[in-house]
């Protein structure tokens, strides 16, 4: 299980106070999370995290506004540190940090209705991953599955389901579920071939779960009925590097674009097609979120 750190006394000075929406950016450059306002995408801040992360991976967001973003640094004693930062909207100050032992954490997300926070893993050392939860209350539980050996992306819909995605036996993605209530993870079955090389992110976009295949620079929709799924939709990004994520935000989509995805492009969701607009970042960025500044 995951070791729980407070965040030490001086952390970081606070950033500009906003009261709006804001994106945040993961660096590929593993030292620094960008943020720009929203839907403007003004940089408004640069957040240095602790001093030893050599990468950092996805983030996401909870309906306060809080962010969480995976990293990896190096070993300590021979045991492999991944790690989850904590910060609350429109502050640089770490608010907390989940330390994980030989397993590098690469997708988030929060139940939005329980504050309920899930993570993915992938396993370091012949070890494999876990998909961990923590609750408000403080349980920590980790699941396990029979098909998935390193778990990549996960995501809740609005009914406190949370599906992940990652890598088993063969070349193909795995999906699984973990039904809001139960105790164990269950297999989906997918109508279309999806790549390890390919799997993207998973995300709930208000009536969908969707999925990115980054070597197709799409994201399906996804009908999920019992234990199947089938693409019901596509979202064509054209521009998108393929080697970043995007994240969805009612009829909006965001994807890292550009050369060395220095830049945040702007695209009609779920039309796709050419970018509405642009913003640069004065870093590449691996992955982003949309963190509310009040209640929408």
């Amino acid at each position: 299980m995951p070791v729980v750190s407070p965040a030490p006394a001086k952390s970081g000075a606070a950033a500009r106070a906003t009261a709006g929406d804001l994106i945040y950016g993961s660096g590929t450059d593993g030292s620094h999370v960008y943020v720009f306002s929203y839907p403007g995408g003004d940089l408004v801040d640069t957040i240095a995290v602790p001093k030893g992360t050599i990468a950092l991976e996805g983030v996401c967001s909870d309906a306060s506004g809080n962010v969480f973003v995976t990293g990896i640094s190096p070993p300590k004693k021979g045991i492999g540190q991944g790690h989850l930062y904590e910060y609350a909207h429109g502050r640089t100050r770490l608010i907390k940090t989940l330390t994980f032992n030989n397993a590098i954490p690469f997708g988030c997300s929060v139940d939005p209705a329980s504050g309920t926070l899930a993570v993915s893993t992938v396993g370091l050392d012949n070890r494999g991953g876990a998909l961990e939860t923590f609750t408000t209350q403080g349980y920590e539980k980790s699941y396990y599955s029979y098909d998935i050996a390193n778990f990549y992306y996960c995501a809740y819909d609005d009914q406190g389901n949370l599906f992940v995605n990652g890598q088993g036996s063969g070349t193909q993605m795995y999906l699984n579920e973990l039904l809001e209530g139960k105790n164990g993870l269950e297999e989906i079955s997918l109508d279309k071939y999806v790549s390890v090389s390919g799997m993207g992110q998973l995300q709930w976009d208000g009536r969908n779960l969707t999925l990115e295949d980054l070597t197709a620079n799409a994201i399906y929709r996804l009908g999920v009925s019992g234990s199947s799924a089938k693409v019901v939709g596509t979202t064509h990004i054209k521009g998108w590097n393929g080697a970043a994520l995007s994240t969805i935000d009612g009829n909006g989509v965001l994807v890292p674009s550009g050369v060395s995805a220095t830049a945040i492009g702007f695209w009609k969701y779920p039309g796709g097609g050419t970018a509405v607009k642009t913003v640069s970042s004065p870093s590449g960025l691996f992955a982003l979120t949309i963190s509310v500044g009040k209640q929408r």
